[in-house]
């Protein structure tokens, strides 16, 4: 798994640390050799205006896991944004 977190630090100091928010991308494909994979995602970002935690899950289909994991953290964000624009929700692709 990858996990992505997204930290407030007040002046630099990581003594009053703060999650923002956290990304978890997984290989749904599993083991194997084969140059594509699928992978799923799920977002979490607390609400600020408190309650449950805004959460978005989708997938990356036949990704080319020899690419960077920038690559596939950006392509998870650009899914994340285009849900949250086209009003897609939290449905799979």
């Amino acid at each position: 798994m990858i996990r992505v977190t997204v930290d407030l630090e007040p002046f630099g100091m990581t003594i009053n640390k703060k999650t923002l928010a956290e990304i978890r991308i997984w290989n749904s494909t599993g083991r194997g050799y084969t140059a594509k994979h699928n992978y799923e995602y799920e977002a979490l970002e607390p609400n600020p205006l408190g309650g449950n935690p805004i959460l978005a899950k989708g997938s990356i289909r036949k990704y080319k896991r020899d690419q960077p994991v920038l690559n596939l953290v950006t392509k998870v964000l650009e899914d994340i944004y285009a849900r949250e624009n086209t009003g897609t929700g939290t449905e799979d692709s």
